[in-house]
């Protein structure tokens, strides 16, 4: 890694709380520093797979505040990767052993972006955020917090999406493949092309492999320095380009949506189909989305509401973000060694040729 203009940090020790694959992520880069690492999972059973890594593993209970201080007591940093109340108990749990700093299981989405409405229904996300700004009010230990930004993550898109990479998102139960936008399989496309405004709907976007580069760079910044959040994003595209350029590294047309992506007929009326190259969608106006969403939970189809939900998100610019300060901090202290990698070349690592 190449050197700061500031001076060098100190050594620090680092928990990854998780076993997923952002977890893995986050330790393959972390363990090209000089930082000493321990990697808290539910299961012993995952330690072979951080073993080239040279870091400790630790079988934690999460419901345990024991287990979780125990595996704690000595840390710097805390990185996690779990949500809902095994991230609560970390939180509380890392205030108990006084750790400098805690990054939550917040990767996707600028923080200004979220709307209240869409996050009360992932309270584990309120409340973790809640319980950080309280301890990092604390009058006595303070523990700050920082959250890392990512936009969307590239394998979304994958063979099998986020699913695969058991990495914790909002919907944790509901992110397969097609579950965003395109069916890779069935070459199936549903997207809302403009907001409220009429501009087009654009996603910044990060492979899991460069958010973990990004979070390890960014410790020679200096963990008491950093900001409350750092936005890093691989690329932005429009949802439009995100679909064109799945079609064709995949080579082939992408079809009107079926099974989970098909719209239903009560709502036929209201979608229309637009060709983009080589490449077919179903496009969905965004005044009919709040109608969509609640529609489907009213039918309990639960696959549906969670694609229109994301769909608004999308087009509320959730998951879009102007600037990258955490590029911008990196590259002005000579931190940013690696060129994050581009969506066509994910697609083609993870798809393989077009058959």
């Amino acid at each position: 890694m190449a050197p700061s203009s500031k001076s060098t940090p100190a050594m620090m020790r680092i928990a990854i709380a998780g076993g997923g694959g952002l977890a893995w992520a986050l330790a393959e880069a972390i363990s090209e520093t000089p930082h000493a690492l321990v990697v808290l999972t539910r299961s012993a059973e995952i330690r072979a797979s951080f073993d080239e890594f040279g870091c400790d593993v630790m079988e934690v209970d999460y419901n345990s505040q024991s287990s979780l201080r125990y595996a704690l007591r000595g840390a710097d940093l805390v990185l996690s990767t779990v949500k809902g109340q095994p991230q609560l108990n970390l939180i509380r749990a890392a205030k108990h052993e006084m750790i400098s700093r805690f990054v939550p299981a917040e990767w996707e989405g600028a923080l200004s972006h979220r709307s209240g409405t869409e996050d009360a229904r992932d309270p584990g996300s309120q409340d973790a955020l809640s319980a950080l700004r309280d301890a990092s009010r604390s009058s006595r230990h303070p523990m700050n917090y920082t959250v890392f930004s990512c936009g969307l993550f590239y394998e979304w898109f994958a063979p099998g999406g986020l699913s695969v990479y058991q990495v914790a998102s909002e919907d944790t139960y509901c992110n397969f493949q097609g579950a965003l936008f395109i069916e890779g399989e069935s070459m199936a496309a549903t997207i809302t092309e403009n907001n409220a405004e009429g501009r087009t709907v654009r996603v910044s976007m990060t492979s899991i492999s460069d958010v973990g580069r990004f979070v390890a760079a960014a410790l020679d910044l200096g963990i008491a320095s950093w900001e409350k959040e750092y936005k890093m994003r691989g690329t932005q595209m429009s949802v439009r380009d995100i679909v064109a350029t799945f079609g064709r590294v995949r080579n082939g047309m992408l079809q009107h949506p079926i099974n989970t992506l098909c719209i239903p007929l009560n709502h036929k009326a209201d979608t229309t189909l637009h060709k983009i190259a080589t490449t077919d969608i179903r496009y969905i106006r965004y005044q009919d989305l709040s109608r969509f969403v609640n529609s489907s939970i009213q039918s309990q189809d639960y696959g549906m509401y969670f694609l229109y939900r994301r769909l608004k998100n999308a087009a509320d610019g959730r998951w879009h973000f102007g600037s990258s300060n955490l590029t911008t901090a990196l590259t002005n202290n000579h931190l940013m060694t690696f060129e994050p990698i581009a969506f066509d070349a994910f697609l083609e690592s993870s798809w393989g040729p077009y058959s």
